[in-house]
């Protein structure tokens, strides 16, 4: 298990606009890995891209980036920047005459240094000294089937909340279509608006109330979130009349887990304001959190809202044909290198749904996977089911209701879990997965997408006992020996979690 102490890790502030450094001879042949995060994940589907540039006549060219990895072949150990900063900035380094630059917009600059190799997990290290996570959450959301609007009533959450009793999730969260309009109105520069009396419940579809709904999800063993999209232009000019709502919300409602939504932070100023009124929520109770949206627009990405609730990464739909389990996979496989991924949501849908706008011949295709298969792929984030559970074929419920299960006895330990991703860069069509790795533990989630190839292994650690099998939707065939796991897994679109419990 890879860690450092904190104090290893130094955050610098007040920098102004540009962090400097004096380097001297240090890098004049270093290599620069620039890593950036690309939130708006609406309009692509590479939320991490990374560069390599190479050190020439002793200086590096002004690279891009969020977090920057300088290693020379010389040097025993990496340097590591991270720039906190929300999306509306752009960072880059350069080296010039022995001097390291940082355009750092006045956001702060951590830097570290690590083992080649642990450069990644210095990064999650120092995520959580900011991050502390209550638990893996799993959660409903009434938007995933785009029902949207037309389906949220009381009755129609109470058959959700149902659903998610004898499932086994923890939270169903009301989203868009509780408020009495919809958010589709703009002012003269885009931005959008929520004037009036757009934030009134709307009595025709909740005649008790939308409060109603909390006493009878308490009830039945169940959490209640609400969707909400605060006014971010003019500076949050009605930032007191939101945070009343949402206090009522938490204080009168019983709703504790807020989705902040369509956020527009197009200026320092709004940043700072957003941080604001996150905190603001925070301070209602020990129990109120927030999933920071960011799937459009410019908000806090992925650094700058480290310290901040869970990051509801991507909206991913059958209904248009943009749900393939594998890119959901590949995206929080490349965003758990340097991202803990119980900071993050991610998505499971029904593959019985909207089958017609998949090719038939398409092997990628989410009618073709188990799932318990999708659930597995996601579970070391909070599973977000982006769906209407009561539109779940029986099967589909008893599978789930199974690996729930075993989930929800594990996820304790998950949580403490330093998550890595192992294997191949999921694609479709490779041997993939993660690791979590405990005081208690080791966890493998192996995954085997749509390949001839079957097997798996893993270097281990010293000091495991024997592994178990916890959960798979296949044939699992383990062998151990020479310090390696290697599992077999008899069919494609499968997975096998395994537990290693460390000796005593």
């Amino acid at each position: 298990m890879i860690s450092f102490e904190k104090n290893a890790l130094h955050t610098y502030r007040d920098v102004g606009e540009v962090y400097t450094e004096a380097c001297g001879a240090r890098f004049d042949n270093a290599v620069l890995r620039a890593i950036r995060f690309r939130a708006e994940t609406d309009c692509h589907d590479t939320p991490v891209s990374e560069k390599t540039v190479y050190a020439f006549r002793r200086r590096i060219e002004r690279t891009e980036g969020n977090i920057f990895i300088l290693s020379a072949p010389t040097e025993a150990v990496s340097v590591v920047y991270i720039v906190v900063s929300p999306d509306i900035a752009l960072p880059s380094l350069a080296v010039e005459k022995g001097e390291l630059r940082i355009v750092c917009d006045g956001y702060p600059v951590v830097r570290g240094e690590c083992a080649h190799g642990t450069e990644a997990a210095l990064c999650r290290t120092w995520y959580r000294t900011l991050y502390t996570p209550q638990g893996l959450i799993a959660m409903s959301n009434t938007w995933g089937d785009r029902g949207g609007r037309d389906v949220v009533t009381e009755e129609f959450v109470r058959r959700e909340i149902d659903c998610a009793e004898r499932l086994g999730v923890d939270v169903v969260q009301v989203d868009d279509g509780w408020q009495r309009q919809p958010p589709n109105t703009f002012d003269e520069a885009g931005l959008r608006v929520f004037e009036g009396n757009f934030w009134d419940v709307r009595e025709e579809v909740f005649p008790h109330g939308i409060g109603a709904i909390t006493p009878y999800a308490t009830a039945h063993g169940v959490e209640t979130g609400l969707w909400f999209a605060p006014h971010s232009n003019g500076n949050f000019a009605h930032f007191d009349r939101d945070l009343a709502i949402l206090k009522r919300a938490y204080e009168e409602w019983g709703f504790h887990y807020f989705k902040l939504d369509m956020l527009q932070l197009n200026t320092h100023a709004q940043c700072k304001r957003a941080t604001e009124l996150i905190e603001a929520i925070h301070a209602f109770g020990k129990d109120a959190t927030v999933e920071l949206d960011v799937t459009a627009d410019k908000r806090l990405g992925y650094l700058a809202a480290a310290p901040f609730g869970t990051l509801f990464v991507e909206n991913r739909y059958s209904a248009w044909s943009n749900y393939y389990p594998h890119a959901t996979l590949r995206n929080l496989w490349r965003l758990a290198a340097y991202i803990p991924a119980s900071k993050m949501q991610f998505e499971l849908l029904n593959p019985t749904l909207f089958t017609d706008q998949y090719r038939e011949d398409d092997p990628l295709r989410p009618a073709l996977y188990d799932i318990d298969y999708l659930f597995a792929s996601v579970m070391v984030s909070n599973p977000l089911f982006w769906m209407e559970m009561q539109r779940l074929p029986e099967r589909e419920a008893e599978r789930l209701r199974a690996i729930l299960s075993v989930w929800r006895t594990w996820r304790d330990e998950l949580v403490r879990a330093d998550v890595s991703p192992i294997g191949e860069e999921p694609s479709g069509a490779t041997l993939t997965g993660f690791s979590a790795d405990t005081e208690e533990a080791l966890h493998l989630i192996l995954l085997r997408e749509v390949t001839d190839r079957d097997t798996v292994t893993v270097e281990l650690p010293q000091g495991l006992e024997l592994p178990e099998v916890l959960a798979t939707n296949t044939e699992a065939k383990l062998s151990t020996g020479e310090g390696r796991l290697s599992v077999t897994l008899s069919a494609p679109r499968s997975y096998a979690w395994i537990r290693l419990s460390r000796k005593s």
